[in-house]
């Protein structure tokens, strides 16, 4: 053993051949997986005119808070945009809800179908490592159809919600811009989470290790169909199988067997609540048969399309259809690897098939498995449980299986040539569990989880007087039984009923001394319980004298409490008409308080306008005399300079006179 490996062998990087590629099928749960996944390999295809079909299951109608239908409307849009943008063909859709896809008949037809028309080269699935429960039913869907192809295609896994273990790359980067800007044309959900961001983080990572001239790439688990026939898809994917089966998924389609579901119908109205038990189990690949046994045209049959696949079948009226043909022709009828009957008036609790098929998945060796039953009686009243551990001894001498409580396997009893014998009007299902039980024992799964309802019924099969009362019946199957069977086997089959019966009387007996002690001691818990009751009398009748007593108190209280408040009514009263005056008081000193100070106001404005006038006459005076004194200064300054300046006028005169 190793303990490690070089990376090109545990985690290679080889990059896809885009040349050899001739066509595809991109199958997608909901709008804008295809583009978050592999928008960059489909547009690198579309331009190398590959044929590219893409197929999304759901209009994602529950991602959002808008209305479903407008919603639905919106998301199929953006993904016509987005397909445009990109350059592919417009995708198909189809209605499957949204969040309510599972790995059953209806959606593997539908991925099958599209196989068939399409013959794609490549099928581009979910991962199986995706968290959303719709990748991972549309994965194994996928799988389960590529599987039951008559035409060979390579299987693509791509990643959107988590990463996967991928072993083959394509480099993205030369289309990379394009990829998101169809990303952005998913407004509606880019407005819940950041995919955009999501889906780059993943396109860089997947770069690495690819070369300097890459920068974005996508991611893929590629597995060969022959392998995956050959080997089963856990033997491809790595890493998913250990996790997924911690957690009790399966990882492959023959994980999830199919389960036949065969119902014997006179079309009573309780049909319709026996098909909704079905389509309510928490395993998914379910198919269900119905066999017209009214002997009439059979009604309309309502049932959840998406999530089951029906099919009536209608025998010819003329040879009739008892009980065991009808068993017969579904049996005949049946798809399945495992098939479980249920009358058309009982019902499956929603764990019923899914425990069968985990007890009979372990135990390949073992023919049936069965559960307990719950019996009511007209109106739901409870019986008795049927939910006895497996004896072969105990189920030759009677049956206590009732036929909706045992899966069996569907290969066994075709191989073994075993049917419901047609002459048997009732407990036709008691003697195909002896057939049964001779190739191997049944396992029992205890618990109930199924229901028997009786009283709806018109077999006789309780009615003492009527010509198909069990009793009859039973007695000939037993002389049948004891015809064909050895002495030792009688006798080993006797033994054991007498065995059982002794056993049974005393566990009967040991319950009824064990009742026994328990009734004395409750005849003198009795006469305990007589002294407590006159003790509770007496202790009632003081109760009640003190009641009495309260409620005197309680009264006298209350009037006590009544007059003291009408003198706090009182007070108010007066104390609110003193208020009142003296709010008028306040109110007329306001008045006149208001009236002397607009007085006061006028006589100041008064004065103001008198100072005013004062005030510009004074200017007018002082404005006056400037100008008087301005003149009397330039008279007297002209005076004096000519006075000043006549002996310098003198001594000019004779500076001139000598010159001359």
């Amino acid at each position: 053993m190793l303990d490690r490996q070089t990376e090109a062998l545990y985690y290679p990087q080889a990059l896809l051949q885009l040349d050899a590629i001739e066509s595809v099928l991109c199958v997608a749960p909901h709008p804008d997986d295809e583009v978050l996944a592999c928008g960059g390999l489909l547009t690198q295809l579309a331009g190398r005119r590959c044929r590219i079909n893409t197929l999304i299951l759901s209009r994602g109608e529950r991602a959002g808070a808008a209305p479903a239908m407008e919603l639905a409307q919106v998301r199929q849009q953006e993904s016509l945009s987005a397909a445009r943008v990109l350059g592919l063909p417009a995708p198909r859709f189809h209605d499957f809800a949204d969040r309510e896809l599972v790995y059953a008949q209806p959606l593997i037809a539908a991925i099958g179908a599209a196989l068939d028309q399409c013959r794609p080269q490549y099928l581009l699935l979910p991962s199986l490592s995706e968290p959303h429960p719709d990748h991972q039913a549309v994965a194994l869907a996928g799988m389960a159809a590529a599987q039951r192809s008559p035409y060979p295609q390579t299987l693509l896994f791509y990643e959107v919600g988590a990463p996967l273990q991928p072993n083959l790359f394509v480099d993205i980067s030369a289309v990379a811009a394009l990829k998101w800007r169809a990303v952005a044309e998913f407004v509606s959900q880019l407005g819940i989470e950041s995919y955009d961001t999501h889906a780059r983080a993943f396109a860089n990572l997947r770069a690495f290790g690819l070369g300097p001239a890459c920068t974005q790439a996508e991611a893929f688990f590629r597995v060969d169909g022959s392998e995956l026939r050959q080997q089963g898809a856990a033997a491809a994917l790595p890493q998913w199988p250990l996790i997924r089966a911690q957690h009790r998924l399966a990882n492959s389609p023959q994980q999830l067997p199919l389960v036949s579901v065969l119902i014997r119908s006179v079309d009573r109205p309780q049909l319709t609540e026996a098909i909704a038990s079905v389509a309510v189990q928490t395993y998914s690949n379910i198919e269900i048969v119905v066999v017209n046994a009214s002997g009439r045209d059979h009604g309309a049959i309502q049932y959840p399309r998406q999530r089951l696949s029906l099919q009536l079948l209608e025998p010819d009226r003329q040879a009739g259809c008892g009980r065991a043909r009808a068993a017969n022709l579904a049996l005949r009828a049946a798809r399945g690897e495992l098939a479980i009957f249920l009358d058309d008036d009982d019902l499956l609790a929603p764990e019923h098939i899914e425990r069968l098929v985990a007890a009979l998945a372990v135990r390949p060796m073992v023919i049936a498995a069965y559960a307990g039953v719950r019996v009511e009686g007209v109106g739901g009243a409870f019986q008795r449980n049927y939910d006895l551990p497996w004896s072969r001894y105990r189920i030759r001498g009677i049956n206590y299986l009732p036929i909706h409580a045992v899966m069996f396997r569907l290969d066994r009893v075709r191989s073994s040539d075993l049917a419901f014998d047609e002459s048997l009007p009732v407990l036709e299902d008691w003697d195909f569990w002896c057939k049964l039980a001779t190739l191997s024992d049944f396992f029992h799964c205890p618990g109930v989880s199924a229901v028997y309802r009786q009283g709806h019924g018109e077999s006789g099969l309780g009615e003492p007087e009527h010509a198909n009362h069990w009793k009859t019946w039973h007695a000939r199957l037993i002389e049948r039984y004891a015809q064909r069977s050895s002495t030792a086997e009688l006798s080993q089959t006797l033994a054991w009923h007498a065995v059982e019966l002794d056993r049974v009387q005393a566990s009967a007996e040991s319950a009824e001394r064990r009742i026994e002690q328990p009734a004395k001691e409750s005849l003198a818990a009795l006469q305990a319980r007589e002294q407590l009751e006159q003790f509770s009398r007496e202790s009632q009748a003081a109760l009640q004298a003190k009641q009495a007593e309260l409620e005197q108190f309680s009264r006298e209280s209350q009037a006590a409490l009544q007059a003291k408040q009408a003198e706090l009514e009182q007070f108010s009263r007066e104390s609110q008409a003193a208020l009142q005056a003296k709010q008028a008081e306040l109110e007329q000193f306001s008045r006149e308080s208001q009236a002397a100070l607009q007085a006061k106001d006028r006589q100041l404005e008064d004065f103001a306008r008198e100072s005013q006038a004062a005030l510009q006459a004074k200017q007018a005076e002082l404005e006056q005399f400037s100008r008087e004194s301005q003149a009397a200064l330039h008279s007297l300054q002209s005076t004096l300079s000519w006075r000043v300046t006549a002996p310098f006028r003198k001594v000019g005169e004779w500076l001139r006179s000598m010159r001359a």
